[in-house]
């Protein structure tokens, strides 16, 4: 929301209002995990003193959306009026990506694997599910009685997100990351999973924007976690 001072509004060289930027956040029943967040800067100058201008400028946008067979099938009963699907689980948006370095897996060392991870089970083969992200930041420029100084001109990103399992056994699942403003990727993850009965496999294979890459094999027994297995090569440019 937006604030006004009607006391600090009685001082010299002051205004009432308060508040810098404004943030909002809008959501759909249609497309469950879908948001739109969308920041403006609402003065050219600080809030709240004489010389600032009202001139809002939208300083960042983030949007992000899941889609599954289940998102089709919703869209469809809302066009043709048929009963809608039962809700179920939708994918996650994609996380943001880490920087550059050594690559990591969602802040989670390759090759070691956590509780939930060993525990939760994708037999029965699952269909294609998609997440996408999007990001923009951006700055106002300022500007001087000499000169206009540069400032960044801002950042755009997408963030991809998908998995399906192509039998019953098998997962796989891809993140990534497309930088608009450098034309580059960030990193990239590649996981495959393999139930093998009391047993999973996991690979993973991740490689940064600076060239480094990781590959890891963990295999362990489901019901006793404490047996497992773990294989690590990691290569660092320099």
């Amino acid at each position: 929301g937006v604030t006004y001072d009607f006391e600090r509004a009685k001082k010299d060289s002051l205004t009432g209002w308060t508040t810098q930027a404004v943030s909002n956040t809008f959501t759909s029943d249609l497309l469950p995990g879908f948001t739109l967040a969308p920041s403006h800067a609402l003065w050219e100058g600080t809030a709240g003193t004489d010389t600032a201008r009202l001139a809002p400028f939208l300083t960042s946008v983030s949007t992000r959306f899941s889609l599954s067979a289940a998102t089709f099938r919703r869209v469809a009963a809302l066009l043709t009026g048929g009963p809608a699907p039962p809700a179920g689980p939708e994918p996650v948006a994609p996380p943001p990506q880490p920087g550059p370095g050594l690559p990591t897996l969602g802040g989670v060392t390759p090759g070691v694997r956590s509780t939930q991870d060993i525990a939760g089970g994708f037999g029965g083969g699952r269909g294609l599910t998609m997440s996408l992200g999007y990001e923009l930041q951006r700055v106002r420029s300022v500007s001087t009685v000499a000169e206009a100084i540069p400032r960044s001109q801002g950042n755009r990103t997408l963030s991809l997100a998908t998995s399906f399992s192509p039998t019953r056994n098998w997962n796989l699942s891809w993140q990534t990351q497309y930088n608009f403003t450098t034309s580059e990727f960030g990193q990239h993850t590649l996981r495959l999973e393999r139930d093998l009965r009391r047993w999973r496999a996991t690979f993973d294979f991740l490689q940064s924007p600076n060239g480094n890459f990781a590959f890891s094999f963990h295999i362990v027994l489901l019901d006793q976690p404490d047996i497992k297995f773990n294989y690590d090569q990691r290569t660092v440019n320099r």
